[in-house]
């Protein structure tokens, strides 16, 4: 059972801090995200079912995901916002710090008239024992204020034009293109690996947005480094398929509705098909029948 302290930092307050007055104010709610796309998407789309709850909702973003977020559909009054230290404190507010930033945990430190709970547990709200990730600090928030946590569907699509505007970009030729987003801890020679079955077996046009490597063998081979979220997002969105080999990203486009190839584990998200790293022959299997499927969803459309 969780088990809710308070605590005032080093120097003992006159006035201990009176949790029940911000929340029956209700005016902010606050939150700064860990950077991790699918923990970010959780909250988000939990925040989101507070809408009517609060008369405000801030969320503090990466810059590189600030641009992909402000895109979400159905995300009510949420503000998205990129956080900077010099920024005015929120006063006699709920926030609630999902970030191992020392920045963010500087800013915090001076926001004493605010009820913060902190995943490091470095706050004036602190749960026993401590959460272990975002949903479940969430959770303990909400159970101890005895309000309900509804996650809302969120959306994200681009447009028949900003569609067109991508795919300007991918090779002008009849064969599929394939978008790799591989982790730079990914081994170059398993990446070519894979790069070479993409050619032999569907002839792909590939496209590489973060790690990459040299080839003189191979021909369709572009590196299309991205600057910011939704430019990864929006050449996954248009291209004909999208591997990568990071599980936060897949799930995050999975829960989106859009169909990811991940190399590596299972994830138990829906449109997320997962194969164990090497088997080339179960990769192969998948690629064709995704690629059926998606022109016989074109044919009847």
């Amino acid at each position: 059972m969780s088990i809710i302290k308070n605590i005032f930092g080093k120097k003992a307050q006159s006035q201990p801090h009176n949790f029940s007055r911000v929340m029956q104010k209700k005016e902010y709610c606050v939150a700064f995200l860990p950077d991790d796309y699918y923990q970010d998407f959780e909250i988000i789309s939990n925040l989101a079912g507070w809408d009517e709850l609060f008369a405000n909702i801030v969320i503090f973003s990466s810059t590189y995901n600030f641009a992909f977020y402000k895109k979400l559909q159905n995300a009510g009054k949420i503000q998205f916002r990129i956080f900077e230290p010099s920024q005015p404190l929120f006063q006699e507010s709920v926030i609630l710090n999902f970030s191992a930033s020392k920045d963010v945990q500087r800013y915090l430190n001076r926001s004493s008239n605010s009820t913060i709970a902190d995943i490091n547990n470095l706050a004036n709200m602190q749960f026993l024992p401590e959460p272990k990730d975002a949903k479940e600090l969430l959770a303990n928030f909400a159970k101890f204020y005895n309000i309900s946590l509804q996650k809302k569907e969120l959306t994200i699509e681009l447009s028949p034009a900003e569609q067109e505007i991508i795919k300007q970009k991918f090779i002008q030729n009849r064969f599929p293109n394939f978008v790799f987003d591989c982790a730079k801890l990914f081994s170059a020679r398993m990446m070519e690996s894979y790069v070479k079955s993409f050619k032999q077996n569907f002839s792909a046009n590939v496209y590489l947005t973060d790690k990459t490597f040299v080839s003189k063998e191979m021909i369709n081979i572009e590196d299309k480094p991205v600057h910011n979220l939704y430019e990864l997002f929006s050449l996954a969105a248009t291209g004909d398929l999208f591997i990568t080999t990071k599980p936060g990203l897949a799930k995050l486009l999975g829960e989106l509705g859009y169909f990811v190839l991940l190399l590596g584990d299972e994830t138990g998200v829906k449109n997320v098909r997962s194969v164990p790293i090497k088997e080339l022959f179960t990769l192969k299997n998948i690629i064709q029948f995704h690629l059926k499927e998606k022109k016989e969803k074109l044919r009847s459309e």
